[in-house]
């Protein structure tokens, strides 16, 4: 069954899509001789980057759920080494 993942209706998809077609155009390229396989992995690699960078379609950068690098070690317990003189963060399991 083919799927088919169109720019206006599933953003995201459609930009993996392009995304794995820029890969196999890649690879592609790199067998063949001259630039023009190349060339079309770039345009679609392009084309995917657009959409996951646009607003409209990027869920998580918003999301107050997402935590910069700074915030996420803040959010760490602290203890401290043997010692008791540097404060070290603990890995949380997951």
């Amino acid at each position: 069954m083919l799927i088919l993942y169109t720019r206006e209706r599933v953003p995201l998809a459609w930009a993996a899509t392009q995304n794995n077609l820029g890969g196999a155009l890649l690879i592609l390229g790199q067998r063949e001789r001259g630039t023009a396989r190349l060339d079309e992995a770039v345009v679609a690699y392009r084309e995917a980057l657009k959409e996951r960078t646009r607003p409209a379609t990027c869920p998580i950068s918003d999301s107050p759920a997402v935590r910069s690098p700074d915030q996420e070690r803040e959010a760490l317990p602290v203890t401290s080494d043997e010692k008791g003189t540097l404060p070290i963060a603990r890995r949380r399991k997951r």
